[in-house]
């Protein structure tokens, strides 16, 4: 089988549990197994910046279920729209810098801090999307505009890219990929405005569509920068044709806090 039939048949196979996740949990179940995956995945972060020790493991996942419930408080006190700003900030400027960047953020105690607040920032933003009143409707369309991104990337990518993006850190990825991800991102946008009922008007709507379509890309080059620095080419060997939960949720992590704050910001 080959690797991007591997992948749809991985994709397809998941999409049902998705969606009963998504429509036949309520928020508190749904939360619940949202942090179960935040654990693998916190599991896979582990492995990448080199802890090889159980009690690393252990000790790491403690830490990431303590931000977890910190980053959530901070939701009560409106502090967390600074944390996520400043966090995908600060990343956004090591991927760009990047290798100049690294010794800034390869530090072990770093590496540990840059997962704990990217694993928790994500599970947050998804909670609180979920206690939305279209809570279903807007995780299932958050889900659609990342994957219709990531799918146009790829194919837009491979048939006509041509000027590298970051080449540094994914040297697979174009600019005319990263055009052709946001244009998908837009028909979702457009199909499902109708079907959501947003309170947004059209470009405010469609602001944040090209808005989460970037912050994926960011995403998905920082798990990428991290397994460039590991030295590995998947964070794990979960989903077969995917790799590792990292290798899929990467952009996710990014979009859920980025999607709170933009329709945040704005609604009228």
């Amino acid at each position: 089988m080959s690797m991007l039939k591997q992948r749809l048949f991985t994709s397809l196979v998941l999409i049902p549990p998705v969606l009963l996740a998504i429509y036949g949990l309520p928020a508190g179940w749904f939360g619940l197994a949202c942090l179960i995956l935040i654990l693998v995945a916190a599991l896979e972060w582990s492995r990448l910046i080199g802890n090889r020790h159980r009690w690393e493991h252990g000790l790491f996942l403690i830490l990431v279920l303590l931000t977890m419930f910190l980053s959530t408080a901070l939701w009560m006190l409106d502090v967390y729209w600074i944390m996520a700003l400043g966090f995908w900030g600060l990343m956004l400027v090591a991927i760009v810098g990047y290798p100049h960047s690294q010794r800034r953020w390869s530090a072990p105690l770093a590496l540990w801090i840059i997962g704990m607040i990217l694993l928790a920032l994500a599970w947050s933003a998804l909670i609180e999307i979920r206690f939305h009143t279209l809570g279903r409707e807007f995780i299932l369309y958050l889900l659609l505009l990342v994957w219709a991104a990531d799918i146009g990337a790829y194919v837009t990518g491979k048939l006509y890219g041509k000027h590298k993006l970051i080449p540094q850190v994914s040297p697979g990825k174009t600019i005319e990929g990263a055009i052709g991800g946001m244009l998908a991102s837009l028909v979702i946008a457009v199909i499902a405005k109708s079907w959501i009922f947003s309170s947004l008007g059209w470009l405010s709507w469609l602001m944040l569509a090209v808005l989460i379509s970037v912050v994926s890309i960011v995403g998905d080059l920082l798990i990428s920068m991290i397994k460039r620095q590991a030295g590995v080419k998947d964070s794990g060997r979960l989903l077969p044709g995917h790799g590792g939960l990292l290798d899929r949720i990467d952009s996710l992590l990014a979009a859920a806090p980025i999607f709170v704050l933009g329709y945040g910001f704005f609604q009228p």
